[in-house]
């Protein structure tokens, strides 16, 4: 992240909406960056370090913060327009080359988004690090197990989120709700817990729905990658790794099967996409779309048809990326490793996704 703090006239807004405001106005904070503030105002400007040059990165101490900066280069001979003390103007890196380079950083509409984390140093920009996708090896189990299962259990409450807003159970909700005050004698406690009931059933199916998958295939192909994914040469399972502050950390995951296509040419063969996991620290990278598409280029070495894949409906990002890499939806049915009842209650849909190569 780029220190903007040291050579420019700052004026940030604090949100009133968010739940930083009140870490914001803590006007101890200002000061110790050397930052003024009006307590009648949320606004605040103030000639950035006038005469100590200090890291923005101070804010970090408090907590994560977000703010929108709108920043203004300091203006050359324009004291009265820039704002800057005497001792800001006369130091010795007021015009030098490196404050001419930071001013041309500025984004074209003039606000940058920053984010400001609690751990100095702790994040890096997944977009710089250099990725690199390989085939699996045994040394990897216990990190892509961790992201497997994080992977998966992740859309549990988006899942929740999704049914619990379904007019039907929305529905069943009042239903519910309105039986409950009328055989409790016009009790809202009752009502409230009829409703809730219902709620918590909800959820448990979400919950069960992928926990059920987790636990099904850690004790099938993810217990043994190498027999399932890496015995056959029509067959792999890569990872994406790279070097986090000296550590090498997995990113990501995808495998391929090799099935006979049913009702297909004789010796038609496609490839099955499974696990496709990427790990929230680098989503929006093009990583995912780079390990389907590493799938893609190994079907069609290997002369395969189509490849095709299934994913939940729940998971809308990776609908979209598939259907941007030219997938088309064949089918939705909803076998799961749950009973049906929890899979209509959870509603969410099983999509099967091919593309033709």
């Amino acid at each position: 992240m780029p220190s903007i703090g040291y050579y420019y006239t700052v004026e940030a807004r604090i949100l009133p909406c968010t739940t930083t405001t009140s870490v914001l106005k803590d006007t101890s904070l200002f000061e110790e960056l050397g930052v003024g503030s009006s307590p009648s105002n949320s606004w605040f400007t103030s000639p950035w370090m006038s005469d100590t040059l200090r890291p923005l990165s101070l804010l970090e101490k408090a907590v994560t913060v977000n703010l929108w900066l709108m920043v203004s280069p300091v203006v050359p001979h324009n004291r009265e327009t820039s704002g800057e003390s005497p001792a800001l103007a006369a130091h010795p890196w007021r015009n030098s080359p490196r404050m001419q380079m930071e001013t041309q950083i500025e984004a074209p509409d003039s606000f940058t988004r920053l984010e400001l984390e609690q751990k100095a140093g702790s994040t890096q920009t997944i977009s710089k690090m250099h990725l690199v996708v390989r085939r699996y090896r045994p040394s990897d189990k216990a990190a892509v197990l961790t992201l497997f299962c994080d992977g998966i259990l992740e859309h549990i409450n988006p899942s929740f989120y999704n049914a619990i807003s379904n007019p039907v159970n929305v529905g069943v909700a009042l239903f519910l709700s309105m039986a409950g005050y009328m055989l409790g004698g016009g009790s809202t406690l009752w009502a409230l817990l009829s409703a809730g009931a219902w709620v918590g059933l909800v959820y448990y199916c979400c919950s069960q729905l992928y926990s059920s998958f987790v636990r099904e295939r850690l004790r099938t192909d993810m217990q043994d990658i190498p027999g399932c994914y890496l015995s056959h040469p029509d067959n792999c399972f890569w990872v994406a790794e790279t070097e986090v502050n000296g550590r090498v950390e997995i990113l990501g995951m995808v495998a391929v099967v090799a099935k006979k296509v049913v009702g297909g040419r004789d010796g038609e063969m496609s490839g099955e996409l499974f696990r496709m996991i990427v790990s929230t620290k680098c989503r929006r990278t093009g990583l995912g779309s780079r390990m389907t598409q590493t799938v893609i280029d190994f079907c069609k070495e290997r002369g395969f048809s189509k490849v095709v894949l299934e994913t939940s409906s729940i998971q809308t990002s990776a609908v979209a990326l598939y259907k941007k890499l030219g997938f088309s939806h064949i089918l939705s049915h909803t076998k799961t490793y749950s009973p049906e009842w929890m899979t209509i209650i959870s509603r969410v849909t099983i999509l099967k996704m091919e593309k033709v190569i």
